[in-house]
């Protein structure tokens, strides 16, 4: 089977960017380990723009103009056609089209690529994924817990009611080899180069909070935390937390930076706080294993949660506050420790449940999560379903020689120059878009013959918004 499968967040030869697009490699490497051939195309930027293998039949092509999450489709909309084209021209000979984390609102565009379209969601707050639950054009829904299914089916039921029917769970899985459990709890200085000399002899307990400065993620709550335990006579607690892969390209990133500083500066825990670089999965496990226990306290309505599992899976407890499907996953696992409300008794028995646990109790978490959450069982559920799924409706047209080649309607030209409305300057115009500017048009393959002829790149300029390739009839002269 071909699979070819759009991510709107991006996704790196050696780094992951967030849980969904951990997801999202495990699954296709476990596809392409079945024999599957996947192409997998997500946000292209000035740092990863290269093709790459995850594995032998697994291929990345980071090239769709995207902006950066929360808002992908904030670009100019000859950049959506961009995204488009080059989707129809990957998925030509796929057998299922796979939109990850939905978030892409061109779904009814796409269904008319005559592909199978299968989209899973991986949250119901950010507004992209939201909408795309009310798309009715994909052959199947997939999400990770029933908890996120519950709540899509209660809002978007009564205007889509094909989506029960269509709505299908499979759990996220969890890296076994990633993350293997260790028998004893390890005493040694980690050694990861981006973590090197953040933990000093005598520090204890050492907490590990490795989310995304996103205020919703609970970064306040772990400072309270270790504040909390400061105060208790922990005079040596250690609160770790990564610097995000992105900050440089978040323009909200830099006041929550402020205001995550003010609150260490308010606690009076800058000696007691530690920043690191955002960390891999490799060096994730080993981050777990140090720690005394990972903190989960955001208010994100999370639908699953992996750094809980993860961090069990590493022999090490998680306190979580108990929000969205967390409540769901995290049941029946003893080294999962709800505390609610965060007050100064709930954080204390706690973290005294946490540090007391039996060796037992979190080895029997960490069997259950190899249990019911297997990467294994996610890789097959899913090659199940996309095997399953109808075919889609009829492709459009391609773009043919007749196509007529001409400025774009948000384009000016005059006198030598081009202006963009999307780019709001002007620049000098070459001699293709001047042929084209003054004839009103050119049919594709004249425009091509001139572009030939003299050395200019129409594909470039079709990219770059300033002509289109509109299939219309050229008229009669």
């Amino acid at each position: 089977m071909e699979i070819t499968a759009v991510s709107i967040g991006p996704i790196f030869p050696n780094a992951v960017h967030g849980g969904a697009q951990s997801v999202l490699v495990d699954l296709a490497v476990g596809l392409s380990r079945h024999g599957n051939r996947v192409k997998i195309l997500c946000m292209g930027r000035d740092d990863n723009r290269e093709e790459f293998a995850l594995d032998r039949l697994c291929s990345v092509f980071p090239s769709l103009p995207f902006a950066p999450f929360p808002i992908p489709h904030d670009v100019a909309p000859y950049l959506l056609v961009r995204i488009l084209d080059a989707i129809q021209e990957r998925a030509k000979d796929a057998d299922v089209l796979y939109l990850h984390g939905g978030g892409l609102l061109l779904s009814s565009a796409l269904a008319r690529l005559g592909k199978p379209l299968v989209v899973s969601l991986h949250d119901f707050c950010y507004p992209v994924s939201m909408i795309s639950a009310w798309e009715e054009t994909a052959q199947a829904f997939v999400v990770p817990s029933r908890y996120l299914a519950d709540c899509i089916l209660t809002c978007v039921e009564r205007f889509a009611p094909s989506i029960r029917k269509k709505l299908i769970v499979i759990p996220n899985g969890v890296s076994v080899h990633r993350f293997p459990f260790l028998p004893h709890h390890a005493e040694q200085e980690i050694g990861i180069s981006k973590l090197s000399g953040l933990i000093e002899p005598g520090d204890d307990p050492i907490i590990a909070c490795p989310h995304r400065p996103d205020p919703r993620k609970g970064i306040k709550s772990a400072i309270k935390f270790a504040a909390t335990l400061r105060d208790q006579g922990m005079r040596r607690v250690k609160l770790l937390i990564p610097r995000y892969l992105d900050e440089h390209l978040d323009t909200h990133m830099a006041s929550s930076w402020q205001d995550i500083l003010q609150a260490i500066e308010r606690a009076g825990m800058a000696d007691r706080v530690a920043f690191h670089q955002w960390l891999d999965r490799g060096e994730l496990c080993e981050l777990y294993r140090r720690a005394t226990l990972t903190l989960c306290l955001g208010t994100f309505v999370e639908s699953f949660g992996l750094i809980p599992l993860e961090t069990m899976l590493c022999g090490t407890p998680a306190i979580y506050t108990p929000r969205g499907g967390l409540r769901e996953v995290l049941v029946g696992l003893p080294a999962a420790i709800p505390v609610w409300p965060l007050d100064k008794h709930s954080i204390l028995d706690a973290y005294q449940t946490a540090v007391n646990l039996e060796r037992r109790l979190i080895e029997q978490s960490a069997a259950e999560i190899r249990k019911r959450f297997s990467v294994a069982t996610m890789v097959e559920r899913f090659e199940d379903l996309f095997a399953s799924v109808s075919d889609g409706v009829p492709s459009p047209p391609a773009i043919d020689g007749a196509t007529l080649v001409r400025l774009a309607p948000w384009c000016l030209y005059e006198k030598g120059r081009i202006y963009n409305d999307y780019e709001g300057c002007w620049k000098k115009a070459d001699a293709l878009i001047q042929a084209i500017a003054r004839e009103d048009g050119l049919p594709l393959h004249k425009a091509e013959e001139f572009a030939g002829t003299a050395s200019l790149d129409l594909d470039a300029a079709i990219r770059k918004g300033y002509l289109v390739a509109v299939p219309a009839r050229y008229p009669e002269r």
